[in-house]
């Protein structure tokens, strides 16, 4: 079992559940696998997750973000903005 010390350490790790009975179920048997991605299981419920994480990190490594110093502000519009606070929580940079 993965266990993640916060939340950001979650992004890329989607479970996958296997669909493969309903396949067969409907009459499909011809060897496919089908596997259905739970995104609604991810830290913020969201495809964003792993983008967000990666643009962060991005930004650190680059020295645009700097814990303790940098604020980051980003509009409400989409789920982006949870996901802000989950990433930064340990880094210490404040999301606005």
């Amino acid at each position: 079992m993965h266990v993640a010390s916060r939340p950001s350490d979650l992004v890329g790790q989607t479970p996958l559940l296997d669909l493969t009975k309903l396949l067969k179920a409907h009459g499909i048997d011809n060897g496919s696998t089908l596997y259905g991605k739970m995104e609604s299981l991810g830290p913020c419920s969201s495809v964003k997750d792993r983008l967000g994480r990666s643009l962060i990190d991005q930004a650190e490594k680059d020295g645009l973000l700097v814990p303790g110093e940098s604020v980051l502000v980003e509009p409400p519009a989409a789920t982006r903005a949870l996901l802000w606070p989950l990433s930064l929580a340990n880094e210490a940079i404040a999301a606005s």
